[in-house]
């Protein structure tokens, strides 16, 4: 045995009894099988030693299922591993290894040869080390056929369980909305009824089985459908909607509630609630710089699985650029996150407010000072500090910063894993000052992956 070759380790001798083998034939094709084959910590490929390597006795194969990270390097490594019995002269690529080399390239597939003790049974195997080929934390777009409607660059859009998607865009008398097809290669217009004045389109919200708009005007609508709407009698002024959050306490015997912006006859701003959409409660009044026209809001859900809505950019009650960041767990009592002039997602028009992989993402917007925003910006916690996204991050086919179209983030539940598939959508918006009709879907490679 070469000294340098201490890996190859004889196990199994004349000391295996025959009736471990149902026929002799069987007995002939394993005494010189390999064993176990495994890495021990290594320098030049760091985790290895925590890779299960699974040998295929069949095929004379060994492989990881579970892949290398994108850019390990595999061409300088030891390997540990046994055989049930081996002369110890173990060739490598059909060629006995020098006697001064004690690692082997593993960066192609290589294969390996032995002999049993007795010199009367060779076997040999391939051995293949997988490593992702592409980064897994970069993005990949899809861009699907340029037939979403461009009646509006502003728009909500609604995933159905069927899925299809509806679209909606405000119009002088309210909404016009469309259907898609499950493969969102066309899109048809449906009849919207019962509105006859301009609505707040970002207030379009669902809770429970009913539909809700604000108007312009201060009125609210209901609708069962989404598309037959009635006005709902109240003595509030809406500004908007931000959809619904569940209870917070256990105690509270409504499960949920519409959460949404009033203003008063003196023009103070408060937030107000509703658990049926019929009766409203408002809460204290909100500071001057509280982002009231324009802003961007969304629901997120906390590490105890309390939910909570955020409010941000936009104009404030004076018209200025917002800068504060506002959160709210029950509709009622608004909290300053954080208020800084220097924020960059500070009156921002347009732009889209999503939860990602538990960081709060801003895509796209219309400046204040002009311009759009193509930078993507994220935050760890909760708005107070803001970051440019990873150059992985961005969206290659999207050169221009996009304003007032729609952000999802879909989620796939994974009923083997713990962590659930995250896909970005992208509807139409206003690209360069030209109304998009484009559809988007976005993804980190990691959630293409095959998961077991």
């Amino acid at each position: 045995m070469h000294p340098t070759f201490r890996w190859l380790l004889p196990v199994v001798l004349a000391g295996m009894a025959t009736s471990c083998w149902n026929d002799f034939e069987e007995l002939s094709y394993s005494s010189a099988n390999l064993k176990s084959f495994s890495f021990e910590k290594q320098d030049t490929c760091r985790g290895i030693e925590n890779i299960h390597f699974f040998i295929d006795q069949v095929n004379g194969l060994v492989f990881n299922i579970d892949s290398l990270p994108y850019g390990s390097k595999v061409d300088y490594l030891v390997p540990s591993l046994s055989y049930y019995s081996t002369n110890g002269q173990v060739l490598v690529d059909d060629t006995l290894p020098d006697v001064n080399q004690d690692t082997l390239d593993f960066s192609s597939p290589l294969k390996l040869t032995n002999t049993s003790a007795d010199g009367q049974y060779t076997r040999s195997y391939w051995v293949h080390i997988n490593i992702h080929q592409v980064d897994p934390d970069a993005m990949v777009v899809t861009q699907y056929p340029a037939s979403f409607p461009t009646t509006s660059a502003k728009t909500r859009v609604f995933p159905f369980d069927n899925g299809s998607y509806r679209a909606y865009f405000p119009t002088a008398t309210g909404l016009s909305a469309y259907v898609s097809t499950p493969t969102i290669s066309a899109w048809s217009g449906l009849t919207v009824t019962g509105l006859d004045a301009p609505v707040d389109i970002s207030s379009l919200s669902i809770m429970g089985s009913n539909w809700y708009v604000a108007g312009v005007d201060g009125s609210l609508y209901v609708s069962p459908d989404g598309l037959a709407w009635v006005q709902q009698p109240s003595s509030f002024s809406f500004v908007t909607l931000y959809g619904s959050l569940n209870r917070k306490y256990v105690t509270d015997p409504n499960p949920q509630y519409l959460v949404g912006l009033v203003k008063d006859d003196a023009g103070v701003y408060y937030g107000a609630r509703s658990a049926d959409g019929v009766t409203w409660e408002k809460g204290k009044a909100l500071g001057i710089d509280f982002p009231v026209k324009e802003a961007a809001h969304v629901r997120g859900i906390t590490a105890t699985k309390v939910q909570f809505m955020t409010v941000m950019s936009g104009l404030n009650a004076a018209g200025n650029a917002a800068t504060s960041i506002w959160s709210t767990e029950d509709g009622l009592n608004w909290i300053l996150v954080k208020q800084s002039a220097s924020l960059p997602i500070c009156g921002l028009k347009g732009n889209n407010l999503v939860y990602y992989g538990g960081q709060l993402i801003s895509f796209g917007g219309v400046r204040s000072t002009g311009g759009y925003e193509y930078t993507i910006l994220l935050s760890k916690d909760h708005g107070r500090n803001w970051t440019t996204a990873p150059e992985k991050w961005d969206f290659p086919e999207l050169s221009e910063g996009l304003a007032y179209g729609c952000l999802l983030v879909e989620t796939q539940e994974d009923s083997v894993n713990e962590i659930d598939r995250l896909f970005f959508w992208y509807f139409g918006g206003e690209n360069a000052g030209q109304v998009s009709g484009k559809v988007w879907k976005a993804c980190e490679h990691q959630m293409l992956f095959l998961r077991r």
